[in-house]
């Protein structure tokens, strides 16, 4: 019963939420008749050899996790499920820099982005068409849940995003350390601009209108507080 059960609630989020979302989501059903073993009209008893395995896989992963002290890097088949992966402290920070005032931490192919609307990560599909229609190539793409988020963040990020809980909180953040953290790892070609080809390089920190246009560049990694960007990649 609880198998079908979680299996509804992923066709619950993609009619209800995102379509997306659930459908990202459903191969977790593999999982489910697997784990819960319900599926095939049979418990799994404790000690039993199914149980021993199940346990051992979820403690030997969980084993290497702790001892590395951070997730397991992004190399399938061992990518990380990384839900919620913030405490209270940690969320109000990057809420409070990255999504609920007027800065935004953005990708851009090395181009100002000045003028721009921030392209952000949109879940619904409506909202998504129809950014896409009004946007065109170039604009400056939000880091939320792109590279951190709700569900996301990679491990290189991680440890440089450590150290800047405690400074967010204050006025005079710059997010410089940060931004050049983002664009070493950007170094590799890691994300791309599907329309253009073109590699996301440059990480900038900037303040944006009520209607998310970037109005003043702040900060970016390369060029450092308040320099010009360098048009090009």
């Amino acid at each position: 019963l609880l198998g079908y059960v979680t299996i509804l609630l992923h066709l619950g989020i993609a009619a209800v939420q995102s379509g997306a979302i659930g459908a990202f989501f459903l191969p977790c059903a593999a999982s489910y008749v697997l784990g819960l073993h319900e599926f095939a009209g049979a418990d799994i008893n404790l000690m039993s050899t199914p149980w021993v395995l199940a346990v051992s896989v979820f403690f030997l992963f969980n084993l290497i996790q702790g001892l590395q002290g951070r997730l397991l890097p992004e190399d399938w088949p061992l990518t990380p499920y990384a839900l919620f992966p913030w405490n209270a402290k940690q969320w109000e920070a990057l809420h409070s820099r990255l999504v609920d005032g007027d800065t935004r931490l953005v990708l851009t192919d090395g181009c100002d982005p000045t003028g721009l609307r921030v392209v952000k990560l949109e879940h619904k599909a409506d909202a998504r068409r129809k950014q896409w229609e009004e946007f065109k190539v170039g604009h400056p793409y939000d880091i939320w849940n792109r590279l951190i988020g709700v569900t996301t963040f990679q491990n290189a990020l991680l440890a440089a995003l450590d150290k800047e809980f405690e400074a967010m909180a204050s006025p005079g953040w710059t997010a410089e350390a940060f931004t050049r953290s983002i664009e070493d790892w950007l170094a590799e070609g890691r994300l791309v601009e599907i329309a253009t080809g073109k590699a996301l390089c440059r990480a900038v920190y900037v303040i944006v209108d009520s209607e998310g246009v970037v109005k003043e560049l702040l900060s970016s990694g390369a060029f450092g507080l308040k320099e010009p960007l360098l048009a090009g990649g």
